[in-house]
């Protein structure tokens, strides 16, 4: 589609060769907002995954492509 940004490739690089979770997670949020603001290509359709688990859930992670649900990790607390 001939969409380019300058920027993001060399963010891209950046995370991919960084172990500093700070860098990786301050990288995704700038290639988020580079993509939200460009909009290289019109979503059709899209959805935010909201998430919620009680207090008393213990070890709750969430998967953000949903093909694991950790409900074998998951413990309760007691009342």
């Amino acid at each position: 589609m001939s969409w380019q940004n300058v920027e993001l490739p060399g963010l891209i690089v950046q995370m991919m060769r960084s172990t500093d979770d700070r860098v990786y997670q301050q990288g995704a949020q700038r290639v988020s907002r580079i993509l939200a603001e460009a909009l290289p290509v019109i979503p059709v359709a899209y959805y935010t995954q909201h998430t919620a688990a009680s207090k008393r859930v213990l070890n709750f992670s969430f998967d953000p492509y949903e093909r694991n649900y950790r409900i074998a990790e998951m413990q309760f607390t007691e009342p």
